[in-house]
């Protein structure tokens, strides 16, 4: 009897765990996209050394940042800023520390010449240019950023581009 038990039980067809099919889900449904979205905003992250009175720009990167980093922030001490343009126009503003002054063992406070700065733009619409001004070393430069878009470049070429991601051609100015 125990043989036949055995044999029955090969018969019967078990229930098979299976995926089920993907379905899309709206990015305005899904619950964790909506957080971020609430979160962060468009934005651009800079990274520049300041060598003196230089600032060279290391990097510049579009993508979603924090809504708490891309805020203005006004408080005492060595600050760098930075603001983003658009075709002429004023878009955004940031300042941050500006680590200027150094506490080495054995030497107390150094004043730093060279040092590298990360900052983070708010960027509703495509910046293709930056000023970035750091007043404890007279340092202060325009920065061309529309390098920064290139990945998005693609979707630049249609009759509608999108604003977000892709800057204003340079300006050519026609002398008088």
């Amino acid at each position: 009897m125990l043989a036949g038990a055995v044999a029955t039980a090969q018969t019967k067809t078990e229930p098979a765990a299976r995926d089920l099919e993907p379905r899309p889900l709206a990015a305005s449904e899904d619950p964790v996209n909506r957080k971020a979205a609430a979160s962060t905003v468009d934005g651009l992250v800079l990274v520049v050394t300041i060598d003196g009175s230089s600032i060279r720009l290391d990097s510049a990167t579009a993508g979603r940042i924090p809504r708490a980093a891309a805020e203005r922030k006004r408080r005492s001490g060595d600050r760098v800023t930075a603001i983003g343009f658009a075709g002429g126009a004023r878009i955004s503003e940031n300042s941050v520390a500006d680590a200027v002054l150094n506490a080495e063992e054995g030497r107390g406070l150094v004043r730093l010449t060279k040092r590298q700065i990360t900052l983070a733009l708010a960027a509703p619409r495509a910046l293709d240019t930056v000023e970035v001004s750091a007043p404890a070393t007279n340092a202060s430069a325009r920065l061309d950023v529309r390098e920064a878009y290139a990945p998005y470049a693609s979707g630049c070429r249609g009759e509608t581009p999108d604003p977000r991601f892709c800057p204003a051609p340079p300006r050519v100015e026609t002398p008088r």
